[in-house]
């Protein structure tokens, strides 16, 4: 989420410190609480509009370089960004995921989706330039 190695891990280490200083054990939940305390504190976690059907890309049979699919991560907006590391990186549920930005689950699902769309219609671009 970050873009920097360090800044990732500096950030890991202060919400471990702070959770483990606010609470005796303290659960994953409180983890991801203070974690996304942090990560509000420091990244524009605001809703993105999401992105109409026109989008749709066509990816079949296309082999997606990993060092790609990062570049079109970071083109994503912050939010949709952590949702879907959270979701289809972390294997989050919607439920968990809503649960930590305070919104229903449908939202959340529509912010994951958004973000597959989003991603999809990116590395289409990718690939038709490489063309």
């Amino acid at each position: 989420m970050t873009g920097d190695e360090r800044e990732a891990e500096t950030i890991l280490s202060s919400i471990f410190i702070e959770a483990f200083q606010q609470y005796a054990k303290p659960s994953v939940e409180k983890l991801d609480e203070t974690l996304m305390t942090e990560l509000h504190r420091r990244l524009s976690l605001d809703p993105v509009p999401a992105m109409s059907a026109a989008g749709k890309a066509c990816l079949s049979g296309r082999n997606i370089r990993r060092t790609d699919l990062e570049e079109a991560l970071w083109q994503l907006p912050a939010r949709e960004r952590l949702c879907y590391l959270l979701r289809d990186v972390e294997g989050y549920t919607s439920a968990r995921i809503a649960a930590l930005f305070g919104t229903s689950e449908t939202d959340a699902q529509r912010t994951i989706l958004s973000a597959r769309l989003r991603l999809r219609s990116l590395l289409a671009a990718q690939h038709s330039n490489e063309a």
